[in-house]
């Protein structure tokens, strides 16, 4: 499972370098989408390798019985496929390969909501989000915005005194 320790870290944002942060997405989702494809084609394969080695245990078993006039019953020869141990081994790998294939499809998804988050993170930094805040001009020389403002709502509030409506 080489690869899959980095894709937490292959999942974080860095802010302050979104350039670099689009530059490496294309190659990390193909890197895990590749992983994922091949993981898939590996579990396949072994589903395939269990039902082989069932079927070979299925004739060793009747035979077996059958020499030594032992009857038996379908559930017998599924019990003794199931506890043996070249059964068991290929169910093994085939659980490895499906926690494999459960954490490269999470990464794979994650690499899907890093790309949304990218996309919404560019859309802040052209919003000015994460600038500084800026004083407001003035307007005139004696006078700042703020204090254009101020003045604005004093006005506001008098006339609505005035009216009775406040």
């Amino acid at each position: 499972m080489s690869g899959l320790t980095n894709y937490e870290n292959d999942c974080m944002i860095d802010e302050d370098q979104l350039d670099k942060e689009w530059m490496k997405q294309p190659n990390l989702y193909r890197k895990y989408s590749t992983m994922l494809a091949e993981t898939d084609a590996d579990r396949r394969d072994q589903k395939e390798k269990i039902d082989y080695t069932k079927a070979e245990l299925d004739i060793y078993f009747r035979d077996k019985f059958f020499e030594k006039g032992i009857k038996f019953t379908e559930k017998v020869i599924d019990s003794n496929i199931t506890m043996h141990g070249s059964y068991q081994l290929e169910l093994k790998a085939l659980g490895v390969l499906e926690r494999k294939y459960s954490t490269l499809s999470s990464a794979v998804k994650a690499l899907d909501h890093k790309k949304k988050a990218l996309e919404n993170l560019v859309q802040l930094w052209l919003a000015s989000y994460f600038s500084s805040p800026k004083e407001l001009k003035k307007a005139d020389n004696s006078k700042s915005m703020d204090d254009i403002l101020i003045e604005k709502n004093k006005d506001i509030q008098r006339k609505k005194l005035k009216e009775g409506r406040a």
